[in-house]
């Protein structure tokens, strides 16, 4: 068994932390720990710090993140997304992690290009990409459970997304 480790992690209070080892075995999926401060949800850095820490006892981990994008709905959204990028870099940094950021357009390109054809169009034309990150990781980890908690029913497309930036980066390592 190798002692590299694959992290993917998608950026955000609705984001989520995947691991997988060298061989593609999944040994690590939940949402990124988040704590209320005043109305904002934010970041559990120390939470966080302690996962990253906790998975990287027995394994050399390379990380791939999910950068902040310059978009988004909402201005609340838009900033707890890059409060949340700059404190996952801190972390990351500090711990002196070897982590790279990675675009959504490279990773979901690289991903879903072997399961084009059984994505669904919109009518617009446009793919749905959280209904595309579900499908493709069910596809490549079908005993993986997709959902945030154990009374969920409805798979989590920031857990999908996690695993997939992991596979991702197995696959380019």
């Amino acid at each position: 068994m190798s002692d590299r480790l694959f992290i993917g992690i998608d950026n955000g209070v609705t984001g989520a932390m995947a691991a997988l080892t060298a061989e593609g075995s999944v040994i690590y999926l939940a949402s990124l720990p988040v704590v209320k401060v005043g109305t904002m949800t934010v970041l559990d850095a120390e939470s966080f710090r302690r996962q990253l820490f906790d998975l990287n006892h027995s394994y050399s981990p390379h990380i791939l993140i999910e950068p902040a994008q310059l978009f988004s709905p909402g201005k609340k959204a838009l900033t707890s997304t890059w409060m949340c990028w700059g404190a996952l870099r801190a972390i990351l940094e500090i711990g002196e992690y070897v982590w790279e950021p990675v675009n959504p357009q490279k990773w979901q390109r690289e991903m879903f290009s072997d399961h084009v054809r059984a994505i669904d169009q919109k009518a617009d034309g446009k793919r749905d990409k959280k209904e595309a990150s579900i499908l493709v990781a069910k596809r490549l980890f079908p005993s993986v459970k997709l959902t945030r908690t154990a009374k969920s029913t409805v798979p989590d497309s920031g857990l999908a997304d996690a695993l997939l930036i992991a596979e991702y980066a197995r696959r380019k390592r």
